[in-house]
């Protein structure tokens, strides 16, 4: 990206030196760019020669799904089309549009979500032991954050030679802005990729709602005491709710002792 760092800067109206700019730069370029030049230059997200080795099959088609299939599609002219010209260079206008409204979103949403959750969630996991001295438990300020990706980064940035001593946990949130919002407590999955929670919520806790719920942690020893408020707590155990912070937080090191 010759003029990435131009043309992200401009977007935010910063210097180009700007220290946010680098950090969109890298992730516009991992998300977005890196992967529409190596399809351009027939490069495979994975060592086909490996694949092959370890006897691995798709499960399905998935390449006309992809952003860059949909541009090779418009190398064709719309034999329906009465309107448009379909000539090759009206086709490669058309193709250059399309790709430039989608890199315009996706520096957009990085500009206006990735980057603030990236400040939010730095915060968040530097303060965590303040929360809790295990470091296990990070308290976010507002729900909708997306959260994932910053947190595995960080733990990796602060893991040294014991990347399992910097893991967080659980993750609380409000669900909303309102006044009085509930409360989530979620747990961290093995990866980024993953639907396996590195600690899930108590078996008995799972699938179980409300005033149930408020019963089943009551009946349970140990500490904290859980106040009633209980919402609920998802099946597979990767999340659960409470009426208030206090409430999901106790929820958290509860689950954390045991």
């Amino acid at each position: 990206m010759h003029f990435g760092r131009d043309i992200i800067a401009n977007q935010m109206s910063v210097p180009k030196d700007h220290k946010d700019v680098d950090l969109l730069y890298n992730k516009i370029y991992a998300d977005f760019i890196e992967a529409i030049d190596a399809n351009d230059n027939g490069i495979a997200s994975y060592d086909p020669e490996a694949v092959a080795a370890a006897s691995i099959e798709k499960r399905f088609r998935d390449g006309g799904i992809t952003i860059t299939s949909v541009v090779g599609d418009m190398n064709y002219p719309d034999a329906t089309s009465s309107e448009e010209p379909q000539e090759e260079d009206a086709l490669f206008a058309q193709a250059s549009t399309f790709i430039g409204s989608v890199f315009s979103r996706k520096l957009r949403h990085a500009c206006s979500s990735w980057l603030p959750a990236w400040n939010t969630v730095q915060a968040a996991y530097a303060s965590r032991r303040e929360v809790h001295p295990s470091g296990r438990i990070l308290v976010l300020p507002q729900g909708g954050v997306p959260w994932k990706e910053h947190l595995y980064n960080f733990e990796r940035e602060a893991a040294g030679s014991d990347s399992e001593a910097e893991q967080v946990y659980y993750v609380l949130y409000p669900e909303s802005a309102t006044e009085g919002a509930k409360w989530r407590v979620q747990c961290v999955s093995v990866n980024e990729g993953s639907f396996v929670s590195r600690k899930p919520l108590p078996e008995s806790w799972r699938g179980v709602r409300d005033a149930d719920l408020d019963g089943v942690l009551a009946a349970e020893s140990g500490a904290p005491k859980i106040p009633e408020g209980a919402v609920f707590v998802h099946a597979s155990g990767f999340i659960g709710g409470h009426q208030t912070r206090e409430g999901a937080y106790a929820m958290a090191v509860r689950s954390l002792a045991q």
